[in-house]
């Protein structure tokens, strides 16, 4: 590696840097939507007075639609930041296992995304036994859930 401007990133993780300029470029359209959206002319809230005997109160009578392609990007963008973080990851425990990984291991190389506690737990009992020797809790280089990170990564 010739370039010192990245030389704190290992070679094997040199790629994440295109995903992650994608995942940059998706904020910066979400940005200029949102900022289009809060400054239109005629505001992204609207209010009305409405009287009340000798009172009178203030409510909410419009709210703009934020524009469609805001969640849509920013899922892009979630979706983006999860697949660099698998692939870092799963470069990772190849090099410290030091072998390509098994179709089976391979599948248990992933960020869990659980709707239930069991769903969860289900996902951490098959990586604990099928997952690659590096993933498992009480392994060297394991940050489980249960333990704390046995080796720090430099």
């Amino acid at each position: 590696m010739t370039d010192s401007t990245r030389a704190w990133l290992p070679e094997r993780h040199l790629w994440v840097a295109a995903t992650l300029s994608q995942a940059d470029e998706l904020i910066g359209q979400v940005s200029d939507l949102l900022f289009d959206y809060q400054t239109q002319p005629a505001g992204v809230i609207g209010l009305a007075e409405v009287p009340a005997g000798r009172i009178s109160r203030t409510v909410v009578d419009r709210v703009a639609p934020i524009p469609r392609r805001v969640p849509l990007l920013v899922a892009d963008t979630l979706v983006t930041l999860r697949a660099a973080l698998e692939h870092v990851l799963f470069a990772e425990v190849e090099f410290l296992d030091g072998s390509p990984l098994g179709e089976k291991a391979a599948k248990l190389v992933e960020m869990p995304a659980s709707d239930t506690y069991d769903t969860f737990a289900a996902w951490t009992r098959r990586r604990a036994k099928d997952g690659p020797p590096s993933l498992r809790a009480g392994s060297e280089s394991s940050c489980g859930v249960s333990t704390a990170c046995s080796r720090s990564i430099a």
